[in-house]
C-alpha cells in the first residue's frame, strides 16, 4: 500500500488512531510498571518486600491498579469493536460505572491520600522521579482520558431519568466497590494477623483500623460510598446535557 493511501486512512480515522495511540502508550506504561514490580523492586514503594509474588499481591490490591486496568481494557476493546461495527452501541451502564470508579481513584488520591502524605511526610519512594511519573499517569491522565471519552460518547445515549435511576442501576454500580472492600479487608486482616506489616496488608491508610481506629475506617468508607453515588448522578446530568445539545445540532426532519 502506498504512503499516500496510509495518510488518507489515518486522516479519515484520526479520532480512532488518536485514542488508540494514547491507549497503547498507557498499556505500555502499565506493562512496564508490572515488569518493574517483578524485576526492579527498588522502584516499588515497598522495596523491602523480598518475593515477587508478594509484591504483585500488594500491587493488585490497590483500587488504583484495578481501575486503571479496567479503563484501558474497556477502552481498547470498545475501540476495536466500534471500528469493526459502526452500529455497535456501548452499554451505558458499564461506561458510567467505569468512569465513576476511575474518578473515585483520582479524587480520593488527590484530596485524601496525598494529603495524608503531606501530613506525615513523604517516604524515600516519593523522592524518585518515576514515582511521580507513575502517579501522574494512573491518578490523573488515565482518569482524564476516561472522563473525556464519557463526555464525548454520552451525547449519543438517550435521556436518563434521574428520579428512577436508583431503582435498578445505582446499586449495580456499587457491587464492585463493595466486593473490593470485602476482599482487601479479608486479605489485610489475614496478613496482619500472620505478622505482616500493616502498610503491606492494607492498601490505604484509612483501611488500617488497627492504627487509625474503626471510626476513621467507617467514616472514610461512608464518604467514598456517598462519592460513588454522587458521581453517578453527576455523570447522568452530564449525559442529559450532552444529549440535549446533540439533539439540537441535528437537522430537523421534514414532515
Amino acid at each position: 500500500m502506498q504512503i499516500s493511501n496510509w495518510k488518507n486512512i489515518i486522516r479519515e480515522n484520526k479520532y480512532f488512531f488518536s485514542i488508540l495511540t494514547i491507549l497503547i502508550i498507557f498499556i505500555a506504561f502499565l506493562i512496564t510498571d508490572l515488569v518493574i514490580i517483578i524485576r526492579i523492586p527498588s522502584l516499588f514503594e515497598f522495596s523491602y518486600v523480598k518475593y515477587a509474588n508478594e509484591r504483585l499481591g500488594i500491587y493488585y490490591s490497590y483500587f488504583t491498579t484495578q481501575t486503571n486496568y479496567l479503563v484501558v481494557l474497556y477502552l481498547f476493546i470498545s475501540l476495536i469493536i466500534i471500528k469493526r461495527d459502526l452500529t455497535f452501541k456501548l452499554n451505558y451502564q458499564l461506561l458510567l460505572a467505569i468512569t465513576t470508579y476511575i474518578t473515585i481513584t483520582m479524587l480520593v488520591f488527590w484530596t485524601g491520600i496525598i494529603g495524608n502524605f503531606i501530613k506525615i511526610g513523604f517516604t524515600d519512594y516519593w523522592h524518585m522521579p518515576y514515582s511521580w511519573i507513575k502517579t501522574i499517569v494512573v491518578h490523573l491522565l488515565v482518569p482524564i482520558l476516561m472522563i473525556l471519552v464519557y463526555i464525548f460518547i454520552s451525547s449519543h445515549h438517550e435521556l436518563k431519568e434521574l428520579k428512577t435511576y436508583h431503582k435498578l442501576y445505582l446499586w449495580l454500580t456499587l457491587i464492585y466497590p463493595v466486593l473490593y472492600l470485602i476482599m482487601v479487608m479479608v486479605r489485610g486482616t489475614i496478613r496482619y494477623n500472620a505478622g505482616f506489616s500493616a502498610e503491606t496488608s492494607f492498601p490505604y491508610f484509612f483501611l488500617n483500623y488497627h492504627k487509625y481506629g474503626v471510626g476513621v475506617f467507617i467514616g472514610v468508607v461512608f464518604l467514598i460510598l456517598l462519592l460513588c453515588i454522587g458521581l453517578q448522578y453527576f455523570y447522568l446530568w452530564i449525559n442529559n446535557v450532552q444529549y440535549r445539545r446533540f439533539v439540537k445540532k441535528k437537522p430537523s426532519e421534514e414532515i
